[in-house]
């Protein structure tokens, strides 16, 4: 390899983890989207009590259903450590989407080489 690829690798580090540290800072700083909670709402009911039904509430019409992993974050967390401070569980809420930024970055990281 030469010197301007162990360059470009380094600089590519350097951006992929700077990505997920900017994005844990957001998942703890930064307040809800718009629609966040309408997501969230819906993997809620379906832990809570099986229901998949999507028509009783427009916004349960999200094609995100990925989003359970984030209240089951949320839920396994707030039971293990009894917590109740709404800023951390808001950003434990957001921690399984961090780890799917991962996944990404891995993915391509290992797709390219």
């Amino acid at each position: 390899m030469d010197a301007g690829g162990g360059r470009l690798g380094a600089v590519s580090l350097l951006v992929a983890l700077l990505s997920l540290a900017a994005s844990a800072y957001a998942a703890f700083e930064q307040d809800w989207t718009t629609d966040e909670q309408y997501h969230l709402g819906w993997s809620r009911r379906l832990i809570e009590t099986g229901e998949t039904e999507r028509y009783s509430n427009l916004h349960y019409n999200s094609k995100t259903p990925v989003n359970v992993a984030n209240v089951a974050a949320r839920m396994q967390v707030r039971r293990a450590f009894d917590l109740t401070d709404h800023d951390t569980l808001h950003g434990m809420t957001r921690l399984p989407t961090i780890a799917w930024l991962n996944c990404l970055l891995l993915t391509t990281f290992f797709t390219t080489r």
